[in-house]
């Protein structure tokens, strides 16, 4: 093997480190490392003077660049390296495709159009993407992603959603009343003859005192009036003061088999608002 010492970094290194000259046929007097080094640094200075050069190369090259690239796509099997290269940088892989979908959202438009074109018009694949989305929907993953995405747009639009509220309200009174006469009869039909009316009395009586207090607060019942799983009744022990948005975020939840000392408690009101309730719903439905 022939050595050769180079001139800038006055190391002996072997012939296959330094980059043949086809014009002059002959080796480089400097080793690889050393151009590679020089040209990094040129690039750094002259840096829009390189990015105009390539790109009118490229501009006026562009067939031959094609063909090049085709060639070589082929010979090296492309598609195996693009494969091996997603597997080793998938999170660079996705980050790509997310600024992409950014700055092309036009572009993104109308591929998703074409696509969902071609899948309607096809009962085979239509059918499958129906049943695709079904499965996903009842996915742990989409149902905390959906309560999560819900607050958030709540928070960003609330004063649009109450106004939307008061409008439907105003144009469908007789909707409203009818629920409340619905709501006023099953409280009627679920208070059993035994229960102690004095005792509920006194609860609504201090929840309006508390009220009058400038606190707000609302009469819970514990076990909804109306569920999939359970009727409560309207009874002292299944009523409890709380505060009015945890009474409207716990709606007409309820969650079956549990201890009954945990009933009413904070821990119980805290695992009816937390994402995984739907979660655990799904799992005693399934049972």
């Amino acid at each position: 093997m022939k050595f050769k010492t180079c001139t800038k970094c006055k190391k002996k290194k072997a012939l296959d480190k330094f980059y043949y000259r086809n014009d002059i046929k002959k080796y480089r007097t400097d080793c690889k490392e050393c151009v590679q080094k020089w040209r990094r640094n040129w690039v750094k200075k002259n840096y829009e003077h390189y990015m105009q050069y390539h790109k009118k190369y490229r501009i006026q090259n562009r067939e031959i660049r094609l063909k090049k690239q085709k060639e070589n796509y082929y010979k090296n099997d492309g598609a195996k390296q693009r494969r091996d290269w997603r597997k080793k940088n998938l999170k660079k892989e996705r980050e790509t495709a997310r600024l992409y979908r950014l700055r092309n959202p036009e572009k993104m438009k109308l591929k998703q159009k074409k696509a969902w074109l071609r899948i309607k018009n096809n009962k085979e694949l239509y059918l499958k993407e129906r049943q695709r989305l079904d499965n996903y929907t009842k996915t742990d993953k989409y149902i905390k992603n959906f309560k999560k995405y819900q607050k958030e747009y709540y928070e960003k639009n609330r004063e649009i959603i109450r106004e939307k509220n008061r409008n439907y309200y105003r144009e469908n009174k007789s909707k409203t009343y009818l629920r409340c006469y619905k709501r006023r009869r099953n409280l009627e039909q679920q208070t059993p003859k035994w229960s102690d009316y004095n005792k509920i009395l006194k609860i609504y009586k201090k929840a309006e005192q508390l009220r009058e207090q400038g606190k707000k607060v609302n009469v819970d019942h514990i076990i909804p009036l109306k569920n999939k799983f359970v009727c409560g009744l309207n009874v002292p022990e299944n009523l409890k003061i709380i505060e009015d948005k945890l009474n409207f975020k716990k709606s007409n939840k309820f969650i079956p088999f549990l201890n009954y000392k945990i009933y009413g408690t904070k821990k119980y009101y805290d695992m009816l608002q937390s994402v995984n309730y739907s979660i655990k719903i799904k799992s005693f439905l399934s049972l």
